[in-house]
């Protein structure tokens, strides 16, 4: 007779996270493709995030790998343009911008929607402080987001992107 999956009578015991069925993922020495959300760091903690695909709109087609900076500014692009709520462990991650275009043609509207913008890229425990500034095209209904980031770690630096209803274009990038 056998034993179960990941016990330490079967080949899964010699792999580091005790086989591929284990029951707890996300755990320490969990397998590299466990589908878990990071790990909260504190605030200025000097641990990286992490490395991801490189990819602002869409996967590169390389697969290639992006870190550091370019990683947290992929994160804060993302969290104004993914739905509330579509992160299954965060459900108050991400605000899709697409979706309240029409509230930014307003002075009002702005003014709100640049106070969610500030908070999404604050919760992140990598930002130490964000501001945004909004500009509302009125000829094509798009805007123009521009982000000053401070980090916990590392140099400020600045972005532009441009949303409209059915596309986000980094536009610029560069030191505060």
């Amino acid at each position: 007779m056998g034993t179960a999956w990941g016990s330490d009578a079967t080949w899964g015991a010699s792999t580091p996270w005790g086989g591929p069925f284990s029951s707890t993922p996300g755990a320490s020495g969990s397998p590299p493709w466990a589908l878990v959300p990071p790990r909260p760091q504190a605030r200025g903690s000097s641990a990286p995030r992490g490395s991801a695909v490189r990819g602002l709109v869409d996967l590169d087609p390389y697969l290639s790998i992006a870190s550091g900076p370019e990683t947290l500014l992929q994160d804060l692009v993302h969290a104004i343009t993914t739905d509330t709520g579509s992160l299954f462990y965060d459900g108050n991650w991400g605000i899709d911008i697409r979706r309240n275009l029409n509230a930014a043609s307003t002075p009002n509207g702005r003014v709100l929607l640049q106070q969610q913008i500030q908070n999404q890229w604050t919760d992140d425990e990598r930002v130490q402080s964000a501001a945004a500034s909004l500009d509302w095209n009125e000829a094509d209904g798009s805007l123009m987001v521009t982000g000053a980031i401070a980090p916990a770690i590392g140099q400020p630096f600045q972005f532009v992107v441009a949303i409209a209803q059915a596309s986000v274009q980094l536009l610029s990038t560069g030191s505060a």
